[in-house]
């Protein structure tokens, strides 16, 4: 049976703009831990005796990034709330199934609102995102000191090389991209908890992939895709698939399935599923495919 194309609806913009929003306050919070960390190095460095410069990058250690944590934290909880906000429209015989109590308590910050899933989830996903980039740019840092204290006596170029690596961190693809992936995680497990709710679920018939603009070849070939969302292979192709993926599941509301079929969510060649990746932005297999859509 041939498969529908895929319907305008703002999920992929709400991807968008809730990456554009994370990717400005990570390079922002970013810049500012960057900062202290190289001041750290270079208050050591300019005490040190030429022999023992090298050891200005020992116990070096990102401080001040509790304020950074809880930017990240709300701005996921500001993505995710409003996730849940769009797909109520989606299934408006369940648009007034709650998932908690606090959801329309005014009082409570946008993060306690959200249903305790989506918080433990939101909190385990700030800390593995922040972990490892507080990680990737101490090892820039100390990259480029290492290398710039071989190459010249100067305190004020050491430091400038240190700067403009650690700019050209937060410049280059890996915030950006970082940020939109995790804003599609976000906005899909949102909907997804939704969609599970044991109420929600009784008013639905199947879900369908969507994705108004597919680019890699497995979003190509799973968009219009009708199938059972409680079939488990289904659960390994819930969207994001890879780096800047705007795909998500549409729910398909009960008596409206007509005579389309459901079938299995998995793509028609095996080898497309190696395209389902989160390889670093800069690997030779997303560069050309992943930061595309």
């Amino acid at each position: 049976m041939a498969k529908k194309k895929a319907k305008r609806a703002p999920i992929a913009k709400h991807i968008t703009e809730g990456g554009r929003a994370l990717a400005e306050i990570m390079a922002e919070g970013l810049a500012v831990i960057a900062n202290d960390m190289i001041s750290q190095v270079m208050a050591k460095s300019r005490r040190a005796i030429p022999s023992q410069k090298l050891k200005a990058i020992s116990g070096l250690a990102p401080r001040g990034t509790l304020a950074y944590k809880n930017a990240v934290l709300s701005a996921f909880a500001v993505i995710a709330s409003d996730a849940l906000k769009q797909v109520r429209k989606e299934i408006p015989a369940k648009k007034n199934v709650r998932l908690t109590d606090n959801e329309d308590t005014l009082t409570l910050s946008e993060f306690d609102r959200l249903p305790p899933k989506i918080q433990r989830k939101i909190k385990s996903q700030t800390d593995l995102l922040i972990g490892k980039q507080l990680g990737d740019l101490q090892k820039i840092i100390e990259f480029a000191y290492a290398q710039a204290e071989e190459e010249t006596d100067s305190d004020d170029q050491i430091e400038q090389d240190m700067r403009d690596s650690a700019v050209g961190w937060l410049d280059g693809t890996a915030i950006e991209s970082g940020a939109e992936l995790n804003a599609a995680t976000t906005v899909n497990f949102a909907r997804n908890a939704f969609f599970f709710d044991d109420e929600v679920m009784e008013g639905i018939d199947a879900m369908e992939f969507m994705n108004e603009d597919p680019v890699t070849q497995i979003c190509q070939d799973l968009t219009g895709t009708i199938f059972d969302p409680n079939d488990p292979i289904a659960q390994r192709f819930s969207p994001p698939l890879h780096w800047r993926c705007k795909s998500w599941w549409s729910p398909i509301p009960k008596g409206q399935l007509g005579d389309r079929e459901i079938e299995k969510l998995k793509p028609s060649k095996k080898s497309l599923e190696d395209e389902v990746q989160f390889s670093e932005p800069s690997c030779s297999h997303c560069g050309k495919q992943a930061l595309l859509g």
